[in-house]
């Protein structure tokens, strides 16, 4: 079968070339009157807007168009903007997961599960897969050494999926079947499983004296998740680290400078001494450190700023790019395309703008590629040696 190439006719392209300048303009004009600093950041705006819209004879495609619009606005040098455009298609494909970590040094038929992912479709006691098994066949159609297991289990994802699998020990192959995942669902359970790693490191660290906490995002339920942890797991530890590493963003600041402030100033407790709470009881009023990286985002680069201001702790990680800007998300004509600019910037008690300063942690430590496949964490274990000392010299 050729392939045929497909030519746009000339009126088609002057109808793109005219949607393309109409889109162009409008989300020029958009930047420069909602773009939170009047002074564009020092940029020639008008100047920019007449560089790229030279390109856009040469734009036949919304997702070129996209990247077009994306590369403009980048070049203001800011956080919580660009374009994309999400068109959808029915034949895209939807790889499912079973949950489990594949062998990379297996070179026969099929695939060789390494482990199993804690609260995976595997992770089962029906289940006969362990480390070792191996998977020759999906839904009866088999893996040749040749081929991976992913485009098997396409558009699997919560339906019964027929697996033929050798599980070590055995001579015969057997069949069994198990229901996958979507990869969102995959990628909380792989969240799930870093953060208690994370928490089992520090207990074995610092010999169960200190707490561990990750905020994965400035949100409700991560904030929720927040004080579960500190006043369930580790409400008697003498110290908690709080972990703001890969923290996606949102609104919450206030509420977790305030939760991490407190100041023990009363208990209760029983005739024979024994302490049944102490006050506050919503608030953490023990030592703490915090952790941060170059991919604590958005909110997630405010509270490490403030956290180090006020003074509650040091601060541990790399050094963290000040993004604190608040974005308005603007669907376009076309639906599929979006386009987001930062119409709101917050100011420090200087009145500088927060956005692209820089937050230099107390204790400045990089986790390297090595030590990371290595499996060690060296800012959590920087941080647990710097607060147990801090509690010891107390």
């Amino acid at each position: 079968m050729r392939a045929s190439l497909f030519v746009m006719k000339p009126r088609l392209i002057s109808i793109f070339v005219q949607k393309f300048a109409y889109l162009f303009d409008h989300v020029w004009r958009l930047t420069q009157t909602k773009f939170y600093d009047p002074q564009m950041h020092g940029v020639d705006w008008q100047q920019y807007g007449d560089l790229y819209r030279k390109h856009l004879p040469s734009i036949r495609t919304y997702s070129d168009f996209a990247e077009l619009l994306s590369e403009m606005v980048g070049d203001l040098n800011v956080s919580h903007t660009g374009a994309f455009f999400m068109a959808g298609n029915s034949s895209w494909e939807e790889p499912a997961s079973l949950g489990l970590y594949y062998d990379d040094r297996y070179r026969g038929k099929g695939v060789r599960v390494k482990s199993l992912l804690p609260g995976g479709p595997a992770d089962t006691y029906q289940s006969p897969i362990k480390a070792g098994a191996i998977i020759y066949s999906v839904n009866g159609k088999e893996i040749s050494d040749q081929q991976d297991i992913y485009p098997f289990l396409n558009f699997t994802q919560g339906k019964l999926t027929r697996l033929s699998v050798l599980v070590p020990g055995e001579e015969k192959a057997q069949n069994f079947t198990l229901v996958p995942i979507t990869l969102e669902e995959e990628s909380e359970l792989l969240y799930e499983q870093w953060v208690e790693q994370r928490r089992a490191l520090v207990e074995t660290l610092s010999d169960g004296r200190l707490g561990y906490v990750h905020l994965a995002a400035m949100d409700a339920a991560s904030f929720e998740q927040m004080q579960n942890d500190m006043f369930g797991l580790e409400k008697d530890k003498l110290g908690l680290v709080v972990d703001v590493r890969f923290n996606a963003g949102g609104w919450l600041h206030d509420q977790v400078m305030e939760i991490l402030s407190g100041t023990r100033h009363s208990v209760m407790q029983t005739r024979d001494g024994y302490v049944v709470s102490s006050f506050p009881e919503r608030r953490w009023a023990k030592p703490s450190i915090m952790l941060a990286n170059a991919d604590s985002y958005s909110d997630g680069s405010i509270v490490p700023y403030f956290y180090q201001k006020e003074g509650l702790g040091k601060l541990v990680g790399e050094r963290v790019p000040g993004t604190g800007t608040a974005v308005i998300w603007e669907q376009q004509q076309e639906p599929g395309l979006i386009y987001g600019v930062p119409q709101l910037g917050i100011k420090d008690e200087q009145g500088r703008w927060f956005e692209n300063q820089e937050i230099i942690p107390d204790i400045l430590v990089y986790n390297d590629p090595e030590s990371v496949v290595a499996g060690e964490d060296r800012q959590l274990a920087a941080a647990v040696e710097a607060l147990l000392l801090e509690i010891s010299s107390k």
